[in-house]
C-alpha cells in the first residue's frame, strides 16, 4: 500500500478501528481522497469517534482533491483547520450534516469548493482562497469582499 497513487475512496468509515494504520500522510502519490461514512441512522453514530477517525486520516501534503461524504462530526480535523493542505485544488463536503463551523484554513490553490447538505452550518470564518476568488470573482459575502 506504500505505492498507492491516483484516487483512494474509503467507505463505511464508521466501522474503522484504527485509521492511523492507513498512514495516509506517507502516501505522497495519492492525488484524490474520498472519505465516506454510511448515510445511516443518526441515533447510532458516535460524534467523537467520527472526529477521531477523520483526525487520524491525515493525508499527505501533496493531495490535490479531498471529498468528505456523510461525516457526522461537528468539527473538522486540525489538519483541515490549520491549512496543512496547501496544494489542495478541489474540496467537496457533502452531507456533513452536523458540522457547525466551516474552517478550512489557508488554501492558496483552492479552485473549486462544493458544499451540499451542511444543515447545521453556523459560521464560515473569512479565510484566504485566492485561486477560488479568481475563479469566482462575482462571489461576495461568504468569501468576503473581492
Amino acid at each position: 500500500m506504500a505505492y498507492l497513487r491516483g484516487t483512494l475512496h474509503i467507505s463505511m468509515l464508521e466501522n474503522a478501528v484504527n485509521a492511523k494504520e492507513a498512514k495516509l500522510s506517507e502516501k505522497e502519490s495519492l492525488q484524490k481522497l474520498i472519505f465516506e461514512w454510511s448515510n445511516g441512522d443518526f441515533n447510532s453514530y458516535d460524534e467523537a469517534a467520527e472526529e477521531r477517525i477523520l483526525e487520524d486520516l491525515l493525508p499527505h501534503l501533496n493531495i490535490k482533491e479531498l471529498q468528505l461524504w456523510n461525516y457526522k462530526g461537528t468539527r473538522f480535523p486540525t489538519w483541515m483547520r490549520d491549512g496543512l493542505l496547501q496544494n489542495l485544488v478541489t474540496a467537496a463536503l457533502k452531507h456533513c450534516t452536523k458540522s457547525i463551523t466551516l474552517t478550512l484554513g489557508q488554501l492558496p490553490h483552492l479552485e473549486a469548493l462544493n458544499i451540499k447538505g451542511l444543515q447545521e452550518l453556523e459560521a464560515w470564518p473569512n479565510m484566504q482562497y485566492p485561486s477560488l476568488r479568481a475563479s469566482c470573482n462575482s462571489i461576495s459575502g461568504v468569501l468576503g469582499a473581492c
